[in-house]
């Protein structure tokens, strides 16, 4: 039998292993402080492998502002060869990665415009954008002199987004998002959206960027050596990628620019933080703006995940049976706790009216991430719980109009909380005694597989308690 090499595996296979070992190596890098010698021996182990990882190396990027100095190289990378442009397909915009009280600069807000700009015209699909933007007072009143009467310039992610419908032609998700985009402490709630069309993405609320083009031009004068417009990759340059890629080159002229090249739908997910707990201003007013929006547009909302955003408070009304495409509801255990007892749930049939409706088959009952914030009395599934997702599903069952099928249960034990719980009630023995009371309803329960065994999980709990007695670890209320 002749001696096979790895090259003769498909490009497919290929693809697969080099994912592995790039993935290797960026952990090594990220949490080890690895060199980076791997990456630069792939890329010079042959023509196939320099041409299957430059793509895989340029498929995601990341643009941090303030610039660090690997944002700093890539803008440069970019900028001296642009045909590595066609090769990026999602691009996260970070303006501010941590809250801080920090004002924005301007020059940094112009940096992350100048960023999408190169893109222009680019195969870009995702694209994330992170973190609130805010204003000193001097630029916030300097701003504020140019804009409409009714527009809140204090809006600087909408602002970078209407920017960025121009540049990118191709978007098919969008996702902005503050501190993070999933539950856990500060999380104030994620809306997960379907439009229709690359329009309809366009006529989401926020104005157009006339604040963003005076800052750009605020930034850059005087600047001789800034052009945020670079030149778009000639046809040769494309010719030349597709030699080493094998990705094929359409050259894009400026009427072509000016088109939607999406035509099915646009995924948009817009993540809060938390609201009004951290007094952070912007946010209310970007959920009072954007949620009347999607009153409006009630087919656009698929999967509802809660966190703090208080509703009521803020003057709003959530009912899932105004969305006709609403399919999941994500759902942490205060979100349904009585608004005058503490610790004691509401009814089930007022969370089925608000939660559940004619097309939510998927209800999930999160567990994992709002332990540290909200108390050890969240953390654990307890009977409590137990007996109020089993009314709840009785209820929905009995509701001729409501859809559910699946509950989920979210629950993975901080190692944290072990300490402050009975080490001889393993919450999974309780969803396993569950299952069989929702089969009967025809509701299917499902849940994450256990992290423990029964002995791990009792031992553990011991462990952590006697840290915390003997003073090894410090008690959770002086941490959290």
């Amino acid at each position: 039998m002749p001696p096979t090499f790895i090259l003769a595996l498909p490009t497919e296979v290929l693809a697969q292993i080099l994912d592995h070992i790039l993935g290797q190596i960026f952990f090594e890098q990220r949490f080890l402080r690895g060199p980076s010698t791997g990456i630069i021996a792939i890329l010079l182990t042959c023509r196939q492998f320099y041409r299957l990882t430059l793509a895989r190396l340029y498929r995601k990027l990341e643009f941090s502002h303030p610039a660090t100095r690997k944002t700093n190289r890539l803008y440069r990378s970019l900028r001296s060869d642009s045909s590595l442009l066609l090769l990026v397909r999602s691009l996260h915009l970070v303006l501010q990665r941590y809250r801080t009280k920090a004002y924005t600069p301007i020059e940094d807000y112009a940096a992350a415009a100048d960023v999408l700009s190169l893109f222009r015209g680019a195969q870009v699909h995702t694209l994330r954008i992170q973190g609130e933007v805010v204003w000193s007072p001097e630029d916030q009143k300097r701003f504020q002199s140019q804009s409409e009467p009714e527009q809140s310039i204090s809006l600087g992610q909408w602002q970078i987004l209407h920017y960025a419908l121009r540049q990118l032609p191709a978007l098919q998700r969008v996702e902005l998002m503050g501190d993070v985009d999933g539950p856990c402490r500060r999380f104030g709630g994620r809306f997960d959206c379907r439009l229709q069309g690359y329009a309809e993405l366009r006529a989401l609320p926020g104005s157009d960027p006339t604040i963003l083009s005076a800052v750009r031009e605020e930034a850059h004068e005087g600047c001789a050596g800034v052009q945020p417009n670079p030149q778009k990759a000639h046809l040769r340059e494309g010719q030349r990628l597709c030699r080493l890629t094998g990705i094929p080159y359409q050259q894009q002229d400026g009427a072509a620019l000016q088109q939607t090249t999406t035509d099915g739908s646009v995924e948009f997910s817009l993540a809060f933080d938390e609201l009004l707990k951290d007094g952070t201003p912007e946010t209310p007013a970007n959920v009072k703006i954007f949620y009347p929006w999607l009153q409006a547009h009630p087919h656009a909302l698929r999967r509802m995940v809660f966190g703090a955003i208080p509703f009521y408070a803020l003057g709003l009304e959530f009912r899932a049976s105004t969305f006709p495409n609403l399919h999941t509801v994500v759902c942490p255990p205060f979100h349904v706790l009585s608004e005058t007892h503490p610790r004691v749930y509401c009814r089930p049939a007022a969370a089925i009216d608000q939660l559940l409706g004619p097309t939510v088959r998927t209800f999930v009952w999160d567990l994992i991430s709002y332990g540290e914030f909200w108390g050890p009395g969240f953390l654990g599934f307890d009977e409590p719980q137990a007996r109020w997702l089993l009314a709840f599903a009785e209820g929905a069952v009995a509701d001729e109009g409501k859809a559910l099928r699946t509950i989920r249960i979210e629950f993975v034990p901080y190692i944290d909380w072990l300490g402050y719980v009975d080490p001889y009630d393993y919450p999974w023995d309780r969803m396993e005694q569950l299952k069989p009371k929702m089969r009967v309803l025809g509701i299917a329960l499902e849940y994450n597989t256990p992290t423990y065994t029964r002995e791990e999980y009792s031992r553990t709990c011991k462990e952590v308690r006697q840290m915390v007695e003997s003073g090894q670890l410090p008690p959770l209320w002086d941490r959290v």
